[in-house]
C-alpha cells in the first residue's frame, strides 16, 4: 500500500516545487543578484565577464535588471542594458523592469528602459 502510494507523492511534490528550489543558484548567479540589488557596478561588471546568464531569476522571479530597477541604481541598469539584458522578463507578480522603475518614477532609467 505505501508503495502505490509512494510514486503518486513523488511526483506530485515535484510538480509544486518551483523550479528554482530544484535548481540552486551558483555563487556567481547569487552574487551577480546581490551586486544589482546594492549598485554594486565593480561586481557586475566583473561577472559579466564570466559569460553569466544575465537573466538568471532569483525566487520570485527576479532579474537583476528587476532588481536594480526597484532599487534605483541606473549604472547598474545602464550595465545590464548594454549587456542586452532582456527588459521583457517577468517576475512572479506579472512585472518586469519597467513597472518597477515608473512605479517610483525613476525617470532616467526609465528612459534607458523604453
Amino acid at each position: 500500500m505505501i508503495k502505490k502510494l509512494l510514486i503518486p507523492l513523488i511526483i506530485i511534490s515535484l510538480i509544486l516545487t518551483p523550479l528554482n528550489t530544484i535548481y540552486a543558484l551558483t555563487q556567481d548567479e547569487e552574487t551577480f543578484l546581490d551586486a544589482a540589488v546594492f549598485g554594486d557596478e565593480d561586481v557586475i561588471k566583473d561577472i559579466l565577464q564570466k559569460n553569466i546568464n544575465i537573466n538568471i531569476q532569483d525566487d520570485v522571479g527576479n532579474t537583476a535588471l528587476i532588481l536594480a530597477c526597484m532599487e534605483g541604481h541606473i549604472q547598474v541598469v545602464k550595465l545590464l542594458v548594454e549587456a542586452n539584458a532582456d527588459k521583457s522578463v517577468l517576475n512572479k507578480h506579472g512585472n518586469n523592469a519597467l513597472f518597477y522603475a515608473k512605479q517610483k518614477n525613476y525617470s532616467d532609467i526609465i528612459k534607458l528602459i523604453e
